[in-house]
Parts: C-alpha cells; structure tokens; sequence
C-alpha cells in the first residue's frame, strides 16, 4: 500500500467515524432539542392564552364592580328636602378636626327647577356652596381626607389655599401658622317631584 492510498483510507475512515458520531451523538440530541423548543413554543402559547383568560376576567370583574356599585352611589345622592344631612355630615367634619368654617349655600329657588346635572339621569341636580375654613396645615389636610370620604354625593370644583398674614407689633408681616381655605362645591340631590 503506497502511502497515498494509506492517507484516503485513513480520511475515509475519518469521515465514516465522524458521520457515524453525528448520526449516533449529534443527531439524537439535536432531535430532543428540536422537542424542547417545540414544546417551550407551546408552553408560550398557552402563557398567552391564560394571559387573554386574565384580561378578559379582569375586564369582567371590574363591569361587574361597577353594576354593582351604581346602587351604592344612588344611595349617597339626598333628596333636596334632606340636603341638611350631608350639610351636617360636612359641620362635624370641620369640628372633628378643629377646623373653623362658613358654608355659604346657594339655596335653590322653588319657583325654578334646577337642571338636570348629569345628561341621561332625570332628577339628580347640584345645589352649589362655599366653605371658607381656617386652620393650621395638617387640620386643614384632615378636614380633606373627612370631606373625601363623606358618604352623600358631594363634589369639591375649586380649592384656594392662603397662608394667614398678620401684621406684627414691629410693622412686619408675619406667617402665623394657619391656613385659610375656600372650598367651591356642589351637593348632589334628587329633586322633589322626581323621587
């Protein structure tokens, strides 16, 4: 055997054990990774299915909330006759929180209904007041949190807030620890005849 022929034998041989690796090593676990990229694709789409699932569900529940939650908010708007529940409601606030105010109401005239407040709901109206309030920061901060969690429908439009500048004994103007508040609102009532 010349030495050529030993050199194509020896490559032949080569290439035959490199196939045969490739058929018997390389070619089975390019196979399992081949099933686990196919099975990981899968595993995606369900993830997105179950992604869908929880959306739909979260939209379904929050529609529910919401039929559920309009009785709850027919009952916070007073008839107008009761409108001094919720002007009580507003008084004891302001006492709970050592909070000084005036509500100045702007009583509606018998002789000319209010509009309709809310386009497509018959009866509901707005009865427009002023709270002028004075005390320091967190009573003032305090009052707030009361007045957002009144349990009759109230809605504050426009909040003006002032520190209370006095005069001192030397001429200059001082701070003096309180703070004067305008609060613009309306109550929300049924009128009389549509109850």
């Amino acid at each position: 055997m010349s030495a050529l022929s030993k050199i194509v034998s020896i490559a032949i041989a080569g290439i035959l054990i490199v196939f045969g690796l490739v058929m018997l090593v390389v070619r089975p676990v390019l196979g399992s990774v081949l099933a686990a990229n196919q099975e990981m694709k899968q595993t995606q789409m369900e993830l997105a299915t179950i992604d869908q699932q929880i959306l739909a569900f979260q939209s379904a529940k929050n529609d529910i909330e919401k039929a559920s939650r309009r009785t709850e908010i027919a009952g916070r708007i007073v008839n107008q006759d009761n409108l001094v529940v919720p002007v009580m409601e507003l008084e004891q606030a302001a006492g709970k929180t050592g909070t000084v105010e005036i509500l100045d109401i702007k009583d509606p005239d018998p002789k000319n209904p209010m509009p309709d407040t809310i386009p497509g709901k018959q009866g509901i109206a707005e009865v427009h007041y002023r709270i002028t309030t004075s005390n320091d920061y967190i009573g003032l901060i305090n009052f707030l949190g009361y007045l957002e969690h009144l349990p009759h429908g109230t809605e504050i439009d426009k909040i003006d807030l002032s520190p209370e500048i006095k005069q001192s004994d030397t001429g200059k103007f001082v701070r003096t620890g309180k703070v004067l508040g305008v609060f613009d609102g309306v109550f929300f009532v049924k009128q009389p005849d549509n109850e």
